[in-house]
């Protein structure tokens, strides 16, 4: 809407008048009237005023706001009437939008109609807000006056403004005006002639910036300008800044401002707030509130350059107005502010320290600014946590500012220390950044220990050593060789430390391993080690004591194949020559393209199938490193290794099979070992194609000591078969248990061979093997070692032991594997028998039936006689006695001897003359042509178990491999076994008859075999009754001896008018009942044990005739008893099936064999 009406006419104001104006009356319509002498506009573009007055339409339209109603947040923009509906209480102003009314300015015109000049003006308004706006600059009304109203001439009065801080919306309210900022008491100096016109504007818009939405709604209201001059009093004041912060108690540097009166009456009197001195004068004169400075005034004129300085007497903010006033004048302030502060030094830590010891260093500070009070002390702080202060060590250095140094002492070694410099006034302690050393730690205490070569190669050597230990403890070694000597390596010097390279070489405490590479082969090497502390300048070597040293010499290079030179282009099997030898190449060619992996110009590509093998021989193999890869991107390809040590004849793989499973050539190593000629061969087994290249196979190396581990065969010869490979001839051997060895080729040889305990060994038939120091076979309560000597054996000494178990003076059958063991020293050992010794040692008499004592000298038994027993006992319990001299073997004839008449007459003492078990089966090996049964009902061998206190027996008609108590198959080496002559002639046994048997007592696994076991009380022994079902007839079986000792029990079966302890049967429904005979040795409770295979045995019952008792021994295999020594024999029965009534036929007892 227009605002018609709007007072154009003049407003006049003169010296010592004011010009006041409300609006209140300018009615509360959009097209209300304004009062004389204003305009209003509103313009595009933020904070602009450059419209000559002259120019701004009468025209204008406004909107009229009900200030009882909360403007909205979507009010229009333009120029605004504030003011209730009704309400005589007015205001004129604007809202802006982004981009209309982005100002809206307020003109007014006032002309000086009196007769004097006015000096200047006092300006008073009120800004008020309307509405709420969000923008984050706020909106602000500012003042500009012009003295011609141009378009251009517009300044603005910048003590003026009224700005409003944003808000958090853009809403209205109902009670309004919602804030208020009054400006007051502003002058400008300005003046006006009588008959000229000055024009102010007052204009609205954005604080900063030019964004002007989301803007707060202004008005101005009670407008209050007066004239001055023509004798008004006025005082002119100019400003200062602030003072800042001041120590307390001090006086700051002078500021300035200028003051000065107009039409005065009186003096100027000026009055400092507290904290501030005045003066005219620089540098003295000052005067302090509540004093005051007073500026004399001449002819109504005054003026003067006030000084003023800061003096705060307290820590807190000083704020406050010089006030200047004069009569009649209004008074004018200037405002100062300061603070007042007691700050403490300002200091710094010096890093690093230096000097550092083991117990002392020097550590530095530099208190760069005293702060508000005088230093008292300065120095540094330090310990072993972080950030010292004064509760703990502490130096003091005199001196206030600057740099200074502490040097510290007593510290302990090796240790890390916190440190920061401090500074003291009567404003506090001050601290430095803490900054840390370690003080150095003294000479390690003690060498290394075990310094020593380990793995060395052609071109570098592993040393090893045990960190030193105890006291000081070293931080690193440093290692030094040469190629000279010992004496050539110079000590290293405290304080200098040695660069690694060459022959030279730190090492860090924990590591204790370094290999020097890149040496030279076939050259000795000579190193040794210090043990070091701390570094650089402060290192510190021990070079006292004896300084480890260790030397070794590097072996020749080692055979590379790298296939660098030859041509084969084509998969076909062909031979080529590269650079070691001639190659067979079966699916197998030199590839030099792109995809080929090759350390070189060329290498091996194998396809599926494929294989490379040596046409040629290398003398020995230590280890062996083949380069492998994928050919191109071919999938992965699995490969294994193959050794010949017969020209190509036969292969044994080495290891286990490779997997190619990367481009890149990696290295592959195998263990060989292998001593004498030997060829190579690899064989592609899967996969597509593979890369082989730089066949390197290193020396081999004698052991020093090898056991036979049996990995691929039983083979002497082949390394792989050996712990550390082929022996050599200073190679100590061991073959453990369970291992057998075959010697299948000559020439090879060892420095002690040593046949554990069930290990065995075999020379073969025309090979050799020399061992060049001791022969040993061993024995112990697992067994003994075996060796059968087919070809030929040369030892420096033989020795072949016999562990006899059993108590003390328990009875052994003994025989000799050695030629002419003297029957002496450790065989006839001292002892507390009546005589003086400590053994017992018979030979049997067979014509006589009696024991012939060999501490008889009549008896001239002096020596072991081969193939033949002998009897013995000793004190010592368990002794293991060893054979010398050279080993049996061919043919042993034992002479057999038919002359006596008694119970035991043709019985003959033999036995076993070999270092190995024989066995009794043997139709080459023994010749038993003149003993009881041969070819009819078998030949039997007895053997004394001295555990069972009894006889155990076998007979070579037995279906399975085993006997009685412990009898079987096989007799142990060194086993004395009687056998019953049928004719004078000769017991034979050859080399045919040997055997390795690795258990003592072999089960059969026959299932037609039922054994019966009793065991007496306490350790009184036991005995055992087979019962061999299958047999073709129930004829037969092997007879039952008596027990050497009274004691003993006996278990047998009586047939046929002899006692057994084996009995031959053809079948169970034929042999449905077995009497079976016991004689109890002492007074006391037995037990029966059956072991037999209840699968074919479907009953068998046990009936005891003393008790009438009843057993099913298939469900209840153990039956207890009570027996004493006067109990029939005849006892027991076995029932095989359903009881039957048969009687048994009676039992027997026989003497034992007696002696003298």
């Amino acid at each position: 809407m227009g605002l018609p009406g709007v007072g154009w006419g003049q407003v006049n104001i003169s010296v010592g008048t004011s010009y006041t104006q409300n609006f209140n009356g300018i009615g509360s319509t959009a097209t209300a009237t304004l009062p004389t002498g204003w305009r209003m506009e509103n313009i595009a573009g933020a904070r602009t005023v450059t419209t000559a007055y002259t120019s701004v339409a009468n025209t204008a339209t406004a909107i009229a706001h009900d200030y009882n109603v909360a403007m909205a947040t979507n009010a229009g923009n333009g120029r605004y009437n504030f003011g209730g509906s009704s309400a005589t209480d007015r205001a004129i102003g604007g809202l802006s939008s982004s981009s209309a009314s982005q100002s809206v300015n307020m003109y007014l015109q006032l002309t000086n109609n009196g007769a004097t000049g006015i000096d200047n003006f006092t300006i008073n308004y009120d800004a008020e807000r309307y509405r709420n706006g969000s923008n984050a600059a706020g909106f602000s009304i500012r003042v500009y006056y012009s003295t011609t109203g141009a378009a251009s001439s517009w300044v603005e009065m910048t003590d003026c403004v009224a700005s409003f801080t944003a808000n958090g919306d853009n809403a209205g309210s109902t009670t309004n005006p919602m804030q208020t900022i009054s400006i007051t008491n502003k002058t400008l100096s300005q003046s006006l002639s009588a008959g000229n016109s000055i024009y102010f504007a007052w204009s609205y818009s954005v604080t900063t910036g030019t964004t002007t939405s989301n803007a707060q709604a202004l008005g101005i209201d009670n407008i209050s300008i007066t004239a001055n001059g023509g004798g008004t009093p006025l005082i002119t004041v100019g400003s200062i800044t602030g003072f800042g912060n001041q120590c307390i108690n001090t006086t700051s540097s002078e500021n300035t401002y200028s003051v000065s009166g107009s039409n005065l009456t009186d003096d100027i009197t000026i009055t400092p707030p507290a904290g501030f001195e005045i003066s005219t004068t620089s540098g003295s004169g000052f005067v302090t509130n509540p004093n005051t400075l007073t500026i004399l005034q001449t002819g109504g004129t005054a003026s003067a350059t006030i000084y003023v300085v800061f003096k705060p007497t307290a820590t807190t903010a000083f704020n406050g107005n010089i006030t200047h006033t004069s009569a009649g004048a209004t008074q004018k302030d200037v405002a100062v502010s300061g603070t007042g502060t007691n700050t403490p030094p300002t200091v710094t830590t010096t890093t690093p320290a230096t000097n550092i010891g083991s117990n002392t260093v020097t550590c530095s500070g530099n208190v760069t600014d005293a702060g508000c009070q005088s230093i008292t002390a300065r120095g540094i702080c330090y310990g072993e946590s972080a950030n010292p202060d004064l509760t703990g060590s502490f130096t003091t250095e005199t001196g206030t500012t600057g740099a200074f140094s502490s040097n510290l002492t007593g510290l302990n070694s090796a240790s890390t220390y916190h440190f920061r410099a401090y500074a003291t006034s009567s404003a506090g302690t001050s601290y430095g950044a803490s900054q840390t050393f370690i003080t150095l730690t003294p000479e390690p205490t003690n060498h290394v220990l075990a310094f020593t070569t380990g793995t060395v190669a052609h071109n570098s050597i592993q040393l090893t050593w045990t960190d030193a230990t105890g006291g000081t403890l070293p931080h690193n070694y440093i290692i030094k060789g040469s190629t000279v000597d010992f004496n050539s390596i110079t000590d290293p010097i405290d304080g200098t430390p040695e660069e690694n390279g060459g022959l030279v070489r730190n090492v860090a405490q924990g590591v204790q391993a370094y290999s020097f590479t890149g040496l030279s082969p076939l050259t000795t090497y000579y190193f040794k080690i210090w043990p070091y502390t701390n570094s650089g300048t402060n290192i510190n070597y021990k070079i006292d004591g004896t300084i480890p040293q260790a030397s070794v010499s590097t072996p020749i290079m080692p055979w590379i194949e790298d296939f660098e030179i030859g041509n084969k282009t084509s998969y076909a099997a062909g031979n080529v020559t590269c650079s070691q030898g001639i190659w067979n190449m079966d699916n197998a060619l030199l590839g030099t393209s792109a995809s080929d992996r090759r350390n070189g110009s060329q290498s091996v590509r194998m396809q599926i199938g494929g294989s490379i093998t040596m046409n040629f021989n290398k003398s020995g193999a230590g280890t062996i490193t083949i380069l492998h890869a994928r050919y191109g991107s071919d999938a992965v390809g699995s490969w294994k290794l193959q050794i010949s040590i017969n020209d190509g004849e036969s292969w044994t793989d080495v290891g286990s099979v490779v997997n190619t499973t990367t481009t890149t050539l990696t290295a592959q190593e195998f263990a060989i070992n292998q001593v004498g000629n030997v060829r190579f061969k690899v064989v592609l087994l899967s996969g597509n194609r593979i890369n082989i290249d730089d066949f390197t196979i290193t020396n081999y190396t004698e052991p020093s000591t090898s056991t036979f581990t049996g990995t691929t065969s039983t083979t002497w010869e082949l390394g792989l078969n050996w712990s550390n490979g082929t022996p050599g001839p200073g190679t100590d051997v061991i073959i453990p248990a369970s291992k057998t060895v075959v010697v299948n080729s000559n020439d090879f040889e060892c420095n002690n061979l040593t046949i554990a305990p069930l290990g065995a060994l075999t020379i073969n038939t025309g090979k050799d093997l020399l061992v060049n120091g001791d022969f040993l076979i061993q024995s112990d309560v697992t067994g003994t070692g075996s060796f059968i000597e087919n070809g030929t054996l040369v030892a420096d000494s033989y020795a072949v032991q016999r562990y006899i178990a059993g108590a003390a003076e328990a009875w052994h059958l003994l025989s000799s594997p050695v030629a002419a063991q003297a029957i002496s020293g450790d065989f006839t050992p001292a002892g507390t028998y009546g005589d003086g010794s400590g053994y017992d040692f018979y030979a049997w008499s067979e014509p006589t039936e009696t024991w012939l004592n060999q501490k008889v000298g009549a008896n001239n038994i002096t020596s072991f006689v081969p193939g033949k027993g002998y009897l013995v006992a000793y004190q010592t319990a368990n002794p293991t006695k060893t054979f010398t001299g050279a080993l049996n073997e061919g043919i042993y004839l034992a002479p057999l001897t038919i002359s006596g008449t008694g119970d035991y007459k043709y019985t003959n003492l033999v036995g076993n003359p070999y270092p190995s078990s024989i066995d009794w089966k043997s139709s080459l090996g023994i010749d038993k042509g003149d003993l009881a049964g041969y070819g009819t009902t078998g030949v039997s061998h007895y053997i004394w178990n001295e555990t069972a206190s009894n006889y155990g027996v076998y007979s070579d008609a037995n279906a399975g491999d085993d006997g009685t108590n412990g009898a079987s198959r096989y007799i142990a080496p060194m086993q004395g076994f009687f056998v019953i002559a049928a004719n004078a002639g000769d017991f034979g046994i050859d080399n045919d008859a040997r055997v390795h048997s690795t258990q003592a007592w072999l089960k059969s696994g026959n299932d037609n075999a039922f054994r019966l076991r009793v065991n007496a009380p306490g350790s009184f022994g036991s005995d055992e009754l087979l019962l061999e079902f299958g047999h073709n007839s129930s004829v037969g079986g092997a007879q039952k001896w008596n027990s050497l000792v009274s004691t003993a029990p006996g278990l047998f079966t009586t047939k046929e008018d002899a006692n057994l302890s084996i009995s031959y049967l053809s079948s169970v429904s034929e042999n449905p009942m077995i009497p079976v005979a016991f004689k109890a040795g002492i007074d006391g409770n037995y037990s029966l044990t059956a072991d037999f295979n209840t699968a074919s045995f479907s009953l068998v019952t046990l009936i005891d005739s003393k008790t009438s008792m009843t057993q099913n021994l298939n469900t209840n295999p153990v039956y207890s008893f009570n027996a004493t020594t006067s109990d029939d024999l005849n006892r027991f029965t076995l029932h095989f099936g359903t009881l039957g009534i048969d009687n048994p036929a009676l039992a027997i007892w026989k003497p034992k064999l007696r002696y003298r």
